[in-house]
């Protein structure tokens, strides 16, 4: 009933068919609200071209497609009816989903750790039958740092997992990237409009890369201070030029990845933990005996702790 109320389509879904072909789809809780200003999404990934990178300006609508893929792929393989006018589906073995942005206060992880420990789980178990939504990974750590793990990370989904995968991102460098793998991936933006320094978001769902993120904009709608927008113009004016820093504004950020970064030398009563650590085999051993190894390292570690 709930289907027919919402004008569900059945969906074709074969076991042997690989990747997403939707016409007309939409987010069922988005459009409950919105009604018919809501723009229905068109969305293709085959086998051959299986990896959509989705650039564009907040606000704009890029989560909301990812979301509706995956809900679509949901229902379909729950044996229900979909949100799409027409859906062409295979069956997927995970569905895996990397959004927004989160920290773990009592086990001491960070935004980026949770992002990159989840981004990893996905990695080790995704295969080429999988669905990966991921949303702006990278962004939790310096600009550099957060850029090469993305791009990393995208070939790594191209070459390696060869999953169907929609990755999007504010990183406009990897536009470029996706450009040199037109066989296997594909450049995706949701549609806007500029004029007279306004934006207008137009929420269609096209195949070719943004042309900027808007963001100096978004900061607009949201209320920021003039004067602090049109420094932040500025700013973005010297960037785009090339200027290695803007006026009075430093680099702090440390980097992971840095060729000089100096190795730290461990105490001695350290490399004399690792020493007995290297030499255990956990998975050949009881309980008992991993208690009993527990508390010989742990007397060894107070001893050397003592002699240090």
């Amino acid at each position: 009933f709930v289907s027919w109320q919402e004008d569900f389509a059945k969906p074709n879904v074969k076991q042997a068919h690989r990747g997403v072909e939707l016409q007309g789809a939409w987010h069922p809780l988005i459009k409950a609200t919105l009604k018919d200003a809501f723009v229905c999404h068109d969305l293709t990934l085959t086998k051959e071209r299986s990896f959509g990178l989705i650039t564009g300006p907040n606000m704009a609508g890029k989560t909301t497609v990812m979301r509706e893929v995956a809900i679509v792929q949901l229902l379909a393989q729950v044996g229900c009816f979909v949100p799409a006018k027409a859906a062409n589906l295979g069956v997927c073995d995970f569905l895996f989903s990397r959004l927004g942005a989160s920290d773990d206060i009592l086990r001491g992880h960070s935004t980026f750790m949770v992002e990159m420990a989840e981004t990893a789980e996905i990695l080790r178990h995704a295969t080429d039958r999988s669905l990966i939504i991921l949303d702006e990974v990278g962004r939790g750590t310096s600009t550099w740092d957060g850029l090469s793990i993305a791009w990393a990370l995208v070939e790594w989904l191209i070459d390696e997992t060869k999953a169907t995968t929609l990755f999007a991102t504010h990183y406009h460098e990897l536009i470029e990237l996706i450009e040199d793998r037109k066989s296997a991936a594909k450049n995706l933006t949701v549609e806007t409009k500029s004029l007279d320094g306004d934006v207008q978001f137009l929420y269609r769902l096209v195949e070719k890369a943004a042309s900027q993120s808007f963001g100096i904009y978004v900061a607009k709608l949201a209320g920021l201070p003039k004067p602090l927008l049109a420094r932040a113009q500025e700013v973005l004016h010297g960037l785009e030029n090339h200027e290695q820093q803007p006026t009075k504004i430093q680099n702090t950020q440390l980097s992971f990845f840095e060729d000089d970064a100096k190795e730290v030398e461990l105490p001695v009563h350290f490399k004399r933990l690792e020493k007995q650590l290297s030499k255990v085999d956990v998975m050949q051993m009881t309980p008992l005996e991993a208690l009993q190894k527990l508390h010989e390292l742990k007397t060894t570690w107070d001893e050397s702790r003592n002699l240090s």
